[in-house]
């Protein structure tokens, strides 16, 4: 009889434990239900706009004119400027360097005494003219002669050959002038040394490279971009970053065909800047893509897999919404199939289902951030 009132008591403690440990964790979950604190996202507000697609692209600046610089006459240098030297900023008639000029002085003395020579044989030939005509008035009266003989008598072909020779002599010392005037080598450009091989004492002549020069008026950038972009060849105006600086430039050309190795295209942009640091730099360059009217423009990072976007519906609870891609850049897309005033979700979350509650943030930038 005392086993069995035991059993009893054993079996009624046994259901009153199990029932404080369900009532307890009935609690438990009461508690973490009551604990659930949505979270908090940024949201900004959707709206049609005008935009532009903007094709980023990266190249190397070059000159846009390099010139190899050579004495045109052969000779020996006995003088270098003393700012030629590879780096170094020089202005369109700098002397570069000299070469020795006694020899073409000398020639240019000979052909002036040539000259001078031959203008005197001129005018004693005129002064013979003026004879011989007096001598034809009085044979012209008594004879008749052809013109080939009244030519020959008024020493006509006499004349020609003095001022033929006086042409020469002329053309000889002007030679000998622009050979003198070519000991001196000058700068032909404004621009940068890039190198340089002259020293005084050196024999130097039309096939030395003397300095290689870039002309530093214009810069040249072969931007390269992918392949799935399409440059707007109507708005040829380029926006071009080097480091710190910023340069306003234009595309010149598109280049034809895609590169081998890396299937991306490249166009042609010229820009100008007095800063010669910018040669053989690293440059980003923005392009001008195509425009679109009347569409929603969001921000890469609130795109979704599958061309989808995160929304806050009326009640405040995620939805997944799909949209019609219209074209990307590196940093928005343009897209179709929305509704204006929809509060488009940009934060990340982890875990996102459909229907689960989200709480809007605050946001002072958010609105600004979807419309750059």
């Amino acid at each position: 009889m005392i086993k069995k009132w035991i059993s009893i008591l054993l079996v009624i403690g046994l259901t009153v434990a199990v029932c404080g440990f369900i009532l307890a964790d009935d609690e438990q979950k009461a508690d973490t239900v009551k604990s659930y604190k949505a979270p908090g996202v940024s949201v900004v507000c959707l709206k049609k706009e005008d935009y532009r697609l903007k094709i980023s692209a990266r190249g190397i600046v070059k000159a846009a004119e390099y010139t190899d610089i050579r004495s045109e006459i052969p000779g020996k240098i006995i003088n270098v400027a003393a700012g030629v030297y590879p780096g170094a900023k020089v202005c369109k008639g700098d002397l570069l360097f000299a070469l020795e000029d006694r020899q073409y002085r000398l020639q240019l003395q000979e052909a002036r005494a040539a000259c001078m020579a031959a203008q005197q044989a001129q005018l004693l030939e005129e002064g013979r003219q003026m004879v011989a005509r007096r001598q034809w008035q009085m044979l012209a009266s008594q004879k008749k002669y052809s013109d080939k003989e009244k030519q020959l008598a008024l020493r006509e072909p006499q004349l020609i050959t003095c001022r033929a020779e006086l042409e020469k002599a002329k053309v000889r010392r002007d030679l000998a002038q622009y050979d003198l005037d070519r000991t001196e080598i000058t700068a032909p450009c404004n621009g940068v040394i890039l190198s340089e091989s002259v020293s005084k004492g050196m024999m130097i002549g039309p096939d030395t490279v003397a300095l290689r020069l870039a002309c530093n008026n214009t810069f040249h950038i072969i931007a390269k971009f992918s392949s799935q972009m399409v440059p707007d060849t109507s708005r040829p105006a380029a926006l071009i970053n080097i480091g710190k600086e910023t340069c306003s430039g234009r595309v010149k050309s598109l280049l034809p065909g895609c590169d081998p190795e890396t299937g991306q295209r490249a166009a042609l942009v010229e820009f100008e800047t007095g800063n010669t640091n910018v040669l053989n730099c690293y440059a980003s360059v923005t392009l001008q893509g195509k425009a679109y009217s009347d569409v929603y423009v969001i921000d890469r990072e609130a795109v979704r897999s599958g061309n989808t976007v995160w929304v806050l519906d009326e009640k405040d609870t995620l939805a997944i919404v799909p949209f019609t891609l219209l074209g990307r850049d590196q940093s928005h897309v343009v897209a179709k199939g929305l509704v204006p005033g929809t509060r488009l979700v940009l934060s990340h979350l982890s875990n996102p289902l459909a229907g689960m509650a989200l709480q809007p943030l605050p946001s002072q930038n958010s609105e600004s951030k979807t419309e750059n």
